[in-house]
């Protein structure tokens, strides 16, 4: 059983009750979770809480600092553990080892065939077209992303210095809808603007749980989106 209200300050507060009719969970929500807080109870027993500010998964100290603006968010509870503090720190953690592999990387000549060839054969495998173009249409999308999201994946990456951007493999529905989750990106030479379009390659890649390529000297990349 659920339960959900919108109070006048346009904060969203939803329940969900266990078999007894006790709490299960609360959430309290502003926005597009531009602050959010999500508290978990166990047979009535608050048990954990989880905290949200833009969007992201924060930790408790930043959600505290962004409440000052929300009178009627709930505080924090600090008797509880904070987990998701702890897996914000090791987000961090592992994108600075992430940072630093890649700045010591010495270049793989062999992987640099692999990536290439990988990358070749999806441009002529299936239906592809040039992305800045393609996903113009209403109707065109990546993965999972609405169209506006799927746009500014794609204008991202020409803006950080992308030479093309290929979307491949594309799948085609009724009324025109078409969709794929798979972009090759043509890597330009310049060494600066190559690191800000790997940047950006394994900013995509984290977000789908993946790492990003890393830079071999390759013509291509691949990003996966789904």
């Amino acid at each position: 059983m659920h339960e959900h209200k919108e109070l006048p300050s346009g904060k969203q507060i939803m329940k969900r009750f266990d078999h007894d009719g006790r709490v299960a969970s609360e959430s309290h929500t502003y926005g597009m979770l531009d602050i959010g807080i999500t508290i978990e109870f166990h047979e009535g027993v608050k048990t954990g809480e989880m905290y949200f500010v833009n969007k992201r998964l924060v930790s408790r100290k930043r959600y505290d600092k962004a409440r000052a603006d929300y009178s009627d968010m709930p505080p924090p509870d600090s008797g509880l553990e904070d987990f998701g503090g702890e897996l914000v720190k090791d987000a961090q953690a592992e994108r600075r080892q992430r940072a630093k592999a890649a700045k010591e990387h010495v270049p793989d000549a062999d992987a640099v065939t692999k990536i290439d060839l990988f990358c070749q054969t999806m441009l002529t495998a299936g239906k592809q077209d040039d992305a800045t173009t393609w996903i113009e249409s209403r109707t065109h999308t990546l993965g999972e992303y609405s169209h506006v999201k799927s746009r500014n994946i794609v204008n991202q990456l020409m803006r950080v210095g992308a030479i093309r951007v290929h979307a491949c493999n594309i799948d085609s529905y009724d009324d025109d809808q078409e969709n794929t989750g798979h972009l090759v990106v043509e890597i330009p030479d310049e060494s600066k603007t190559r690191k800000s379009v790997f940047r950006e390659i394994a900013r995509l890649a984290s977000l789908q749980g993946f790492d990003g390529d890393l830079d071999n000297g390759q013509r291509y990349a691949y990003v996966k989106l789904d």
